[in-house]
């Protein structure tokens, strides 16, 4: 959790699935699976804050990674509310962030991907 000088972002848990296109190919997100990459999110900001403000670091070292972070927060947290909206697009940088949020996810919180997250953690990883 992130602190009082650091708020979480106020965000409703999302219901409904989420078409993303990685790639060129369209990755139906469960409203589970995009919950728990914005969790992920959440939990990345807040911990690079705290490394930074531990290692008496200036916060804007790290804000470029947080800001990035967190726009890719709001746009799987606002985007496709309606039937027939276009797909978030995962391209360069988001792409990155992705992939950097999944390894949080398998990785450090030792969570197993569901079949979604190991698919768009496959679509990332293709060339």
């Amino acid at each position: 959790m992130l602190d009082e000088s650091h708020p979480a972002p106020s965000r409703e848990p999302r219901t409904r699935p989420l078409p993303v296109l990685v790639g060129g190919v369209e990755v139906i997100l469960l409203a589970e699976d995009v919950n728990a990459l914005l969790e992920s999110v959440d939990n990345l900001v807040a911990t690079t804050y705290r490394s930074l403000e531990r290692a008496g670091a200036n916060l804007e070292i790290g804000q470029k990674s947080i800001d990035e972070l967190e726009e890719l927060g709001d746009a799987l947290a606002t985007s496709g509310g309606r039937l027939g909206d276009p797909p978030v697009e995962i391209d360069g940088d988001r792409s990155r962030v992705l992939r950097k949020v999944l390894a949080d996810i398998d990785g450090y919180q030792r969570r197993e991907l569901t079949p979604g997250l190991r698919d768009l953690r496959a679509q990332l990883a293709t060339p």
